[in-house]
This record gives structure tokens, C-alpha cells and sequence, in this order.
């Protein structure tokens, strides 16, 4: 398992987070699940998502991999070379699918309501 280089935030990033009982440990958090510290443009409260809770994070992190060894990958794929044609009477149709889901969400009982499903952004 390949260790995740956590890092600040650009300086033009809009990336903010608004955790208010997580410590920003969970996936819950835009930040800790893109690999970035948490900073003065996030919102949140009791944040332990700080270079200075380094340790903490990275148990955090282990402890998440070791439920979903594919929680923090990206589940949608830019595909910029998919074409289809459609050869139609009328006129030839060419669609291009610009990202394609990787894997599906794990909603259970929100079904797809909330902010951290991919499926409801």
C-alpha cells in the first residue's frame, strides 16, 4: 500500500471543507479525501486535519484503506479519447463520453442524497 504524500493547498485552490464533529477524519471531509491539510479557507471545527496531527492522520487514513482498499481513489475517470459514431440516415452523430464512473457509490439507506455520494454531485 502505497503511502499518500499529504500537502497544503494551492493558493487559488477554492477547496474548502465545513466538518463540524468528524476532526476532519473522515470521507466525509473534501480535504482529508483529496490528500490536503485543511487551512484558513475551510470552515470546520475541532479540525485535527493539521500537519501537526500527522500520526493521526495517517492512522486515520490506514484505518479506512483497510475497510475499502479503494476509498481514496478517484471514481470517475476523465476519458478523453472515447468516441461513438452513430451512423444515421439523416446524419452521422458523434457522441464523446468526457468521464465514465470507475466503480459505483455504497449508498445504502441515503440513496444517493447527500453531498459525499459522487452520484448526487
Amino acid at each position: 500500500m502505497a503511502e499518500v504524500v499529504l500537502r497544503h493547498k494551492e493558493p487559488d485552490s477554492t477547496l474548502a471543507c465545513t466538518c463540524s464533529k468528524t476532526k476532519c477524519l473522515r470521507l466525509y471531509c473534501a480535504c482529508f479525501t483529496r490528500g490536503y491539510y485543511c487551512d484558513d479557507r475551510c470552515n470546520c471545527k475541532g479540525c485535527h486535519n493539521e500537519d501537526r496531527f500527522e500520526t493521526e492522520i495517517r492512522e486515520a487514513r490506514r484505518s479506512i484503506k483497510q475497510k475499502d482498499e479503494r476509498a481514496f481513489e478517484d471514481k470517475i475517470i476523465q476519458k478523453s479519447n472515447v468516441v461513438r459514431i452513430t451512423l444515421d440516415a439523416k446524419a452521422p452523430k458523434v457522441e464523446g463520453d468526457p468521464s465514465s464512473h470507475v466503480f459505483g457509490c455504497g449508498c445504502r439507506n441515503s440513496r444517493c442524497q447527500k453531498k459525499y455520494c459522487e452520484c448526487y454531485q
